[in-house]
């Protein structure tokens, strides 16, 4: 009868949970320890495994890793965008460069001139240099006071060794050099070094009109 009434507490005490490996071993306790008088400390073991891990846990749900944003969507600029331009003002004119329309990579330039009342029209190209394209502009002063504009073209965007020409204008836009031919060849001197840019106007004019150092703004400067 004592270990039935055992058997029974521990069933209920384990929370009814007949059949699971903790029951069974305390109803075996019961069994074989009441006989030797040891009922309350079976029943206290029975107790204190109902509040403490003597229960079968329950498994937590896995957390869930929250779901990372994708990434907004990047929108390409245009070369327009990316490269706004770059200019030069002598007094109240300036020459700008800026990249072609269509042309994604900026490849192509397009060079023009504006007064104070806001007009503007494309600087015209040298016709040498109808294979390249306007890279840099600066305002210079001569000697006598005079504003002078220096273009300089070239390739775009990588350059080379060879190909960079400057161009002289007057304050109103006028082309006032020349480069012809566009290169010049010298076989005395080693393959790499025998080509250069033809800047001998430019030159002889910009030391005639006393026009000092030149530091011309590349359209990748600004």
């Amino acid at each position: 009868m004592t270990q039935r009434y055992v058997y029974d507490a521990l069933s209920k005490s384990l929370g009814g949970i007949p059949g699971s490996p903790v029951y069974h071993r305390f109803a075996a306790m019961a069994y074989t320890d009441v006989s030797m008088n040891r009922l309350p400390y079976v029943l206290f073991v029975a107790l204190a495994c109902t509040v403490t891990a003597c229960r079968p846990h329950a498994k937590q749900a896995p957390s869930e890793s929250p779901l990372p944003h994708s990434a907004a969507p990047q929108t390409r600029l245009s070369a327009q965008e990316r490269n706004p331009g770059v200019s030069s003002a002598c007094g109240p004119t300036k020459i700008t460069l800026t990249c072609a329309p269509g042309s994604s990579d900026c490849i192509q330039t397009i060079a023009s001139i504006s007064n104070r009342d806001g007009q503007s029209r494309e600087l015209s190209k040298p016709a040498e240099m109808k294979d390249y394209t306007p890279v840099g502009v600066e305002c210079v002063v001569a000697a006598n006071g005079s504003p002078y504009f220096v273009v300089q073209y070239g390739e775009r965007p990588f350059g080379c060794e060879f190909c960079e020409w400057y161009y002289l204008y007057d304050g109103n836009g006028k082309q006032l050099t020349h480069s012809n031919p566009a290169i010049l060849t010298d076989d005395s001197l080693p393959d790499s070094k025998q080509q250069s840019p033809n800047n001998m106007e430019f030159d002889e004019m910009a030391d005639a009109l006393e026009i000092g150092e030149i530091d011309v703004k590349l359209l990748d400067d600004n």
